[in-house]
């Protein structure tokens, strides 16, 4: 991964932050640039805060893994030199995470590969009991899988995060596009048919 993280401050992220909260409060169709895991991280969060339902095709739910937790954290250390009780990002995401549950959403995931086994992450103590009612984890049939297949996260068929760089975790995101956050939504449809349930 690349430092791509570099030119970026604590204040800058904040300013991202405040950005994706004001997008929503306007219900805005503006696309909205994300380039880098952090980035992502708050994205997701916010998508999360403010939908009911998500649908999500990913490689292997890295994001909430913790291996992708030490990157994130040794690029804040690195570049950024905050008090993590101040700026935790990934913290700040597994927690929408917990409380979109705990408000009854619905959460499906189509997974590429579960490498290692999800139930050794921590996430797992979130996600275990409501898997079968609001969470289902799917694996997707190898021969649905395009190559470069670009991962997504859509709430409420309106709020997507689309995206384009896997490695840079670089993606475009938006919280009022029903016409986009459908089209992805089709695909979705398209991965689940011939997954097979994994966790449910």
């Amino acid at each position: 991964m690349s430092d791509i993280q570099e030119k970026y401050s604590l204040d800058t992220y904040n300013n991202y932050r405040e950005k994706l909260r004001k997008a929503i409060v306007d219900n805005s169709s503006d696309p909205i640039l994300n380039d880098s895991p952090i980035h992502a991280a708050m994205v997701m969060g916010a998508i999360l805060d403010h939908s009911k339902e998500v649908s999500m095709y990913c490689g292997r739910f890295a994001i909430f893994r913790d291996d992708f937790k030490k990157i994130i954290d040794d690029c804040i250390k690195k570049k950024i030199n905050v008090d993590k009780a101040k700026f935790d990002p990934l913290e700040d995401l597994r927690g929408s995470l917990k409380t979109f549950l705990e408000k009854g959403g619905y959460f499906e995931v189509v997974l590429e590969r579960n490498e290692p086994d999800l139930k050794n992450e921590p996430i797992w103590g979130i996600l275990e009991s409501y898997l079968g009612k609001q969470v289902k984890i799917r694996l997707a049939n190898p021969d649905a899988i395009y190559k470069d297949a670009y991962h997504f996260f859509v709430g409420d068929r309106k709020m997507y995060r689309r995206e384009s760089d896997p490695t840079e975790r670089t993606a475009i995101c938006c919280f009022n596009n029903v016409e986009k956050a459908n089209v992805l939504l089709e695909r979705f449809d398209q991965l689940v048919t011939g997954s097979r349930i994994l966790y449910s």
